[in-house]
């Protein structure tokens, strides 16, 4: 990989076509849509509330408006403004998936081009986040990862363009990024705080200098959420619906973590503890690395060219130390739920992405390794471009296939969601897929209620209340209870015989149960 000017226009068209491609092979990979989990039901029903005037809210299964207040306000109004040209929400979904596919691709690669000044390094970086699984299903989902992670890279470039060459425009614009990821996933905050203590510890400068500086960038950073924090706390009592509560993460969700980011270089199917072995013997050669770079910054014989790809890693350490930071504290304090699997540390893997690479570079150009490392490096790097394509291909398969979540082939032709569909209004229906049926069937559902809170990780108030309130509604045949298995999954649910003892099975479908009293009258 010899080094050339990557910000030519020729580097910057290869990097657009790239990322074009990019974006038509997610296009391509979802036409049953995006996967819409329960997450991506709330996103998509807030987006409509936008559309159709009743602001940015969603409607419950039974019918009720509520006002959003669990996710930031931003990504829902993406989906709107698509939909403002007249594309069913689920399309525009669809549309933003594959378009922020292709931004984050083409900004990877654009990244390594400034960090390193080589052509070569940037289309490697390219090849890697193009074919990466991890990153190719957060882009295939209704979810909020895709533009935060477009913002986490708006944010790198800007800061690092600011301290390569200090002006307001590029900090307000790292500002703006940071606000972005804010607006985007509560977890943005992390940014915040990262261009704090990225200026307080980069910049070349006085320090009460970079104390204010800093305090009036992170100032500026949280500022636009502000007003989204009031009018959460006048609908609710609460500015993010969660409750601070110390519930420390357990040791098997921390497990969850390091498995999740061992199998970023190998697959699954090696034994997790070869995976964690690899993962620790990468974790010593990138110390090493870092030990040289340091090093060499300290000693004052890095030019300028060196100096930038330096910022460029600290402001990807620094990101990636806060972003964890923020997570681990959400799980301790704020939401006991959280799982750490790959779309919670995808914005991680991403930066982690960046790091590796422009390491390499640091290393290869301060130790002047000669054609044996760069045929190794190539080696190593199609190998693991190769793995990513097959990991990749097979997500492609299914989702082109099938799809995933609700908008699933199994859940768009499902024959329980037609038989709901068609019910008569008078006929109430309980279920433990309360957002998903609601949102396909169109109609009221009611949800069983959850014995615990997996937010709090507590037993829910009125538990025992709400349940019997549904049982005398079943038992009294005004209702139905369709249950989709497996109901034991879900830690938070009661167990079938406290839901449907004293029920009978009514009626079996391809994919669900249905209980009603005895002797109630035929669905039609």
């Amino acid at each position: 990989m010899n080094d050339s000017s990557a910000t030519g226009k020729s580097a910057w068209l290869r990097l657009v076509i790239l990322a074009i491609l990019a974006s038509i092979a997610v296009f391509i990979l979802t036409p049953w849509g995006v996967e819409v989990s329960h997450d991506g039901v709330l996103y998509l029903t807030a987006a409509e509330g936008l559309l159709t005037g009743r602001g940015i809210s969603w409607i419950s299964g039974e019918g009720a408006i509520k006002p959003l207040t669990h996710f930031p306000p931003l990504y829902p109004s993406l989906l709107a403004a698509i939909g403002l040209t007249g594309f069913d929400i689920v399309f525009a979904a669809r549309m933003l998936a594959a378009a922020l596919f292709g931004i984050n691709v083409f900004l990877t690669g654009w990244i390594v081009a400034r960090a390193t000044r080589s052509e070569g390094w940037s289309l490697f970086a390219v090849l890697i986040a193009l074919t990466s699984p991890v990153l190719l299903r957060q882009h295939l989902r209704a979810m909020s990862e895709a533009p935060f992670m477009a913002f986490s890279l708006l944010w790198l470039m800007s800061l690092g363009a600011y301290l390569r060459r200090p002006s307001h425009r590029r900090l307000l614009a790292a500002c703006a990024a940071a606000s972005g990821a804010l607006l985007t996933r509560y977890i943005g905050v992390s940014l915040v705080a990262a261009t704090g203590m990225a200026l307080l510890l980069l910049e070349p400068d006085l320090w009460r200098r970079r104390f204010g500086r800093a305090a009036g960038a992170m100032a500026l950073a949280y500022l636009p959420i502000v007003p989204w924090y009031i009018r959460n706390w006048a609908l609710t009592g609460n500015a993010t619906n969660r409750v601070l509560i110390f519930h420390p993460p357990e040791v098997a969700r921390l497990k969850q973590g390091v498995a999740s980011m061992s199998a970023w270089l190998l697959p699954e199917q090696f034994p997790l503890w070869v995976r964690l072995g690899f993962l620790g013997f990468m974790g010593i050669l990138v110390l090493g690395a870092q030990v040289l770079i340091y090093r060499l910054y300290t000693r004052g014989e890095a030019g300028p060219q060196v100096q930038n790809a330096i910022h460029t890693l600290a402001l990807a350490l620094v990101g990636m130390i806060c972003y964890g930071a923020v997570l681990i504290a959400s799980l301790t304090f704020f939401d006991a739920a959280t799982p750490i699997d790959n779309r919670l540390l995808s914005p991680i893997y991403l930066l982690a992405l960046i790091y590796g690479l422009v390491s390499l570079w640091l290393v290869q150009r301060r130790l002047r390794l000669g054609h044996g490392f760069a045929l190794s490096l190539g080696l190593a790097g199609a190998a693991l471009v190769a793995l990513n394509l097959a990991r990749s291909a097979a997500i492609g398969e299914q989702m082109r296939g099938e799809g995933a979540g609700f908008t699933a082939r199994r859940w768009r032709t499902s024959e329980t969601v037609d038989l709901v569909r068609r019910l008569p209004d008078s006929v109430e229906v309980y279920t433990n897929e309360m957002l998903g049926l609601s949102f396909l069937a169109g109609r009221p559902v009611f949800p069983v209620p959850e014995k615990i809170d997996p937010v709090k990780a507590q037993e829910r108030a009125g538990f025992p209340e709400a349940l019997a309130a549904m049982r005398e509604d079943l038992l009294g045949g005004e209702a139905i209870l369709v249950i989709f298995p497996p109901l034991s999954k879900r830690v938070e649910m009661p167990s079938l015989e406290e839901v449907a003892g004293g029920l009978s099975v009514y009626q079996e479908t391809s994919d669900a149960q249905i209980y009603a009293a005895p002797g109630f009258e035929p669905l039609p």
